[in-house]
């Protein structure tokens, strides 16, 4: 990733604009404690990048999702929160917001989760990056399930130094 500006969203959040490695795609991301707040535009960076924000649908393979009638594809991803759907919206506030559809990579169930915790931690792989997805629905979540929906995207940012093998997590 591709640190590109940070945008001060209100006193509690800051969201980093970053323009993701695969066809430089512009994103925002809510940065968490722990985010170097000294990187200039430019700098190469290293973002690990979760959500427990979301309004999802899981579905156990293509030709279920396709069932509902989407045409968005098996992997893909629209920073929502970077651009206004209509340019000339006057109201339009830039967030961490992305649409996409994505497929699990890894799934790992919290066997017995506390009150208010999540059941699973699902690594999903989208258009552009993946990002952990704390999912508190006790379903059945297998390798290779496509997940599409909504998410704020939350991270930790930081620049990327000689030992990271790549630019994002």
């Amino acid at each position: 990733m591709v640190f590109k500006s940070y945008i001060q969203y209100s006193e509690e959040e800051t969201l980093a604009a970053v323009l993701v490695p695969q066809d430089m795609v512009p994103v925002n991301i809510s940065l968490d404690e722990g985010s170097d707040m000294n990187l200039e535009t430019g700098d190469e960076c290293v973002a690990e990048l979760w959500s427990n924000d979301y309004e999802v649908s899981i579905y156990s393979n293509e030709e279920e999702y396709r069932a509902v009638g989407t045409n968005m594809a098996p992997i893909s991803m629209i920073p929502m929160g970077t651009f206004p759907a209509n340019p000339r919206q006057k109201d339009f506030r830039q967030n961490a917001m992305i649409l996409f559809t994505g497929i699990v990579r890894e799934a790992e169930r919290n066997p017995e989760p506390e009150e208010d915790a999540p059941v699973w931690r699902l690594r999903i792989e989208t258009y552009a990056l993946s990002f952990d997805l704390y999912y508190f629905e006790d379903e059945l979540v297998q390798l290779g399930y496509l997940v599409h929906g909504q998410v704020w995207l939350y991270g930790e940012l930081r620049r990327k130094t000689a030992t990271d093998a790549c630019g994002a997590d």
